[in-house]
């Protein structure tokens, strides 16, 4: 089954003790298409006023590949603002915070294609798993806002997997997934090896002090990569370089959710999509998403949908709306 939708956590934070309003962040969580590790959202629906509507910040559970066809406006990508105009690529890995604002008054129109890195990578590389751990370390490590003219080796690709994904001709999928191979060894070779997480690619335009969510990021990338082992708040707080008081208080301030809470609904998403993809039992599914007892799982699935799992797997689209889930996420943003 092809599922179209995705899973959006809105964390509103709340005023600060200056008792001005902290920016809103929003985390978007997509679902990819049965047989093809890509996900598009083209077509005229993206024609708009980008940030009237949504102005705060964003972020995504994979890596997000933008072209701009018209309008101008200012990206801002964690603590930098880039301006952007017409035939501009962007390449933003997964966690990074980042929103689009137009001129006012400006429409715009941008295409986007979202990647499943990891997957993708780990199942070319299979025969050489610390091969495919390097690439994936540098293909996310830095953030490329790209002008096609100068370029081409990174804009080319890009335009080619657009293609594809828009036409659909015979075997478009086969081509996407050798184009999307050319084009995430092209992004490795662009990237700087062990660059800090918010030293980007990009051109700096801002002197503000480091916006608040960048603090969690690391915690972030590190739920993604081992939500299915046994995970200490104590250990996530040690890659944020906090101690665990301060690294509670800071990620509820900004997610406005527990590192417990932000656990399980990866777990619960990852446990949807094993459902949706295999016949494994739910013990099964409860041990490879890191639950362990089947008791847990259900529990913590229930509490966060509102019904069992085997009554999600029975029919999964039953999740439609807001209140659906209990920590604000919903499907279906585009």
């Amino acid at each position: 089954m092809s599922v179209r939708g995705t899973f959006i956590s809105s964390f509103c934070k709340g005023e600060g003790m200056s008792g001005k309003r902290k920016e809103q962040i929003e985390f978007r969580y997509y679902e990819m298409p049965e047989n093809l590790p890509i996900l598009a959202l083209m077509g005229d629906s993206w024609k708009m006023e980008y940030g009237k509507d949504t102005p705060g910040l964003h972020f995504h559970n994979f890596m997000e590949i933008g072209y701009c066809h018209y309008g101008a406006g200012t990206m801002t990508v964690e603590n930098d603002e880039i301006r952007f105009e017409p035939d501009t690529f962007t390449i933003i890995p997964k966690n990074v915070p980042h929103k689009t604002l137009s001129d006012k008054g400006d429409v715009g129109f941008w295409e986007y294609l979202f990647v499943d890195v990891d997957s993708f990578v780990k199942e070319i590389y299979q025969d050489n798993a610390a091969f495919a751990r390097t690439l994936i370390k540098r293909i996310n490590s830095q953030v490329h806002f790209i002008d096609a003219d100068r370029n081409p080796g990174l804009a080319e690709p890009v335009k080619q997997l657009f293609q594809e994904m828009s036409e659909k001709k015979e075997f478009y999928r086969e081509k996407c997934r050798g184009i999307l191979q050319v084009l995430l060894l092209e992004i490795a070779r662009n990237s700087r090896e062990k660059q800090p997480a918010n030293d980007r690619n990009v051109r700096k335009q801002t002197s503000e002090p480091e916006n608040h969510h960048v603090q969690i990021t690391a915690a972030l990338h590190y739920i993604e990569a081992h939500y299915a082992e046994e995970l200490k708040i104590r250990k996530l707080a040690d890659v944020c370089h906090m101690s665990e008081t301060h690294f509670r208080r800071v990620f509820h301030e900004i997610m406005n959710m527990t590192p417990s809470q932000y656990v399980n609904l990866v777990r619960i998403e990852a446990a949807c999509e094993l459902m949706q993809r295999s016949d494994l039992s739910m013990t099964r599914i409860s041990e490879q998403t890191g639950f362990g007892a089947t008791s847990t799982f259900n529990r913590n699935f229930k509490e966060m949908t509102g019904m069992s799992p085997y009554q999600w797997k029975r029919n999964p689209e039953k999740l439609t709306g807001r209140n659906k889930y209990r920590i604000s996420a919903l499907r279906g943003w585009y």
